[in-house]
């Protein structure tokens, strides 16, 4: 669709009277949803500058830079200062449930929980990951994603591995590890069994990360669930923390 074709679009469904009392930059990801939705905008589509999202609403640089964070967040759109912002591909099904799933209140199981992994890193200082699976003079790798759990919450998810063994892990793509419970991935691209996970849940430590990608609803704290994944021999490979807000979903262990 041509450019002025799309910031046409937008800005009509801006307009719908059903999101009049919608903040202004919740109202931007309704429309952009919206034409994504009914194929208006299509996966790979490049969206408009954030200036020309500014001139065509009107609407505020901040309230439109808001408005993208918070799809690119969910998945839906990805950005990169040299190309633009596009319309990416549906977020996939996370692979594997099987250690531990959300159960609604009304006591059934979560099913949908959609992963998209947005960051590989390298990390040099020092956290719960050097307590858990010991100190290590090559730093560690951590794998950031961001679940979206029943299409109702936001889940922040770190995992956090030794660099000395799996220092390789950083010349991957985020779309390499789409999907992927990191048990799966290990055995995968290692053939690495985990033959223990260890699982716990409560209060979370303070982590800037998941405070900015989780938007805290009034009242609510921040949780956590931290699973350490062991070999056959009991060495602890993986660190695995699971960020969340207190929403009335309960946790189960399996």
């Amino acid at each position: 669709m041509p450019m002025d074709d799309i910031l046409s679009s937008l800005a009509s469904r801006c307009t719908d009277p059903d999101l009049r009392r919608s903040p202004k930059y919740a109202r931007l990801v309704a429309a952009i949803k919206g034409a994504i939705a009914d194929g208006a905008l299509q996966t790979g589509e490049r969206l408009p500058t954030e200036t020309e999202l500014t001139d065509a609403m009107p609407y505020s640089l901040g309230t439109v830079q808001k408005a993208l964070r918070e799809l690119v967040d969910l998945g839906v759109l990805s950005r990169s200062r040299k190309t633009g912002t596009f319309v990416r591909d549906p977020v996939p099904l996370l692979d594997d449930v099987s250690r531990f799933n959300f159960e609604r209140p009304d006591g059934t199981l979560v099913s949908d929980v959609r992963a998209r992994i947005f960051d590989i890193s390298e990390i040099r200082h020092s956290g719960r990951w050097d307590q858990r699976l010991g100190k290590c003079r090559n730093g560690f790798v951590r794998v950031s994603r961001l679940d979206r759990i029943d299409g109702s919450f936001n889940c922040y998810v770190e995992t956090h591995l030794r660099a000395d063994r799996f220092n390789d892990m950083l010349s991957l793509t985020t779309a390499d590890l789409e999907g992927k419970n990191v048990r799966t991935f290990l055995k995968q691209r290692y053939g690495i069994e985990i033959f223990k996970t260890e699982i716990s849940i409560g209060p979370a430590a303070e982590n800037a990360d998941a405070e900015k990608h989780l938007s805290p609803p009034p009242g609510t704290n921040l949780q956590s669930i931290e699973s350490i994944g062991r070999n056959r021999s009991g060495k602890a490979l993986f660190l695995q923390t699971n960020f969340y807000r207190d929403t009335g979903y309960r946790v189960q262990i399996f």
